[in-house]
């Protein structure tokens, strides 16, 4: 299993289709989906996660997590300059999970310290998609996120957390190994948010594709963000 990942980590291309300015069609939301939407005029952007009833649950620039309308989503303050959100597909499929949300709601009202590099939309939305099964009465991953940072400033505090963190689930192995493979620094962005998403999707629904680089490398081009219905 290490190998196997340590291999796709290392084979996957690190640019994906994430220009969602193309012309990629619509796709209905589902509980656990990821959304985007722009800001800056689309120079940069903000993530949540899609937890039903036309609501979202979001860190916001105070360092909040709240859950707030789609409209809120897009127009919660001057830098939301989009009119649209978006969320992540692969060969028209919706990328989400239940758990997702669940995961999500558990940190509404959490109130931590914004941080642009190690606690911004992006790194809230990442420790959501790390598990694929529910759990009660026990910290969220963002929540143990949170504690670690309060503990170490260190630039390198997301390499650490998951390092410390890694039990028999798959999905940590995976961040340890993407981390590795791309030298990151604790910094997730947009883009590396998406490389997260889509090495998820492949490793958990369609494993064959990893062992050819050659289908990988046609696979990232099935990776889309499309304009979500809701």
């Amino acid at each position: 299993m290490i190998d196997l990942i340590t291999s796709t980590f290392m084979s996957v291309p690190k640019k994906l289709n994430i220009d969602r300015k193309k012309s990629n069609g619509s796709i209905q939301l589902k509980p656990g989906a990821i959304v985007a939407c722009d800001l800056t005029g689309g120079v940069i952007d903000h993530t949540g996660v899609y937890v039903g009833n036309g609501q979202i649950v979001e860190l916001n620039g105070d360092g909040l997590v709240e859950k707030i309308s789609m409209n809120k989503f897009l127009h919660n303050g001057f830098l939301r300059t989009g009119n649209t959100i978006y969320t992540p597909t692969w060969n028209d499929e919706l990328l989400f999970h239940p758990v997702w949300g669940i995961e999500a709601q558990k940190n509404i009202g959490l109130n931590t310290h914004y941080d642009l590099a190690l606690n911004n939309c992006h790194n809230f939305v990442h420790c959501c998609t790390q598990l694929y099964n529910a759990r009660s009465n026990q910290k969220t991953e963002y929540q143990k996120y949170i504690e670690l940072c309060n503990r170490d400033k260190s630039i390198m505090i997301k390499k650490s957390f998951f390092q410390s963190t890694i039990d028999t689930q798959p999905t940590y192995q995976v961040i340890k190994y993407f981390i590795e493979a791309y030298n990151h620094t604790g910094i997730t962005t947009f883009e590396t948010l998406s490389n997260m998403l889509f090495i998820h999707y492949i490793i958990r629904k369609h494993p064959y594709l990893v062992e050819d680089k050659k289908l990988l490398n046609r696979a990232k081009l099935l990776f889309k963000w499309k304009v979500a219905e809701y």
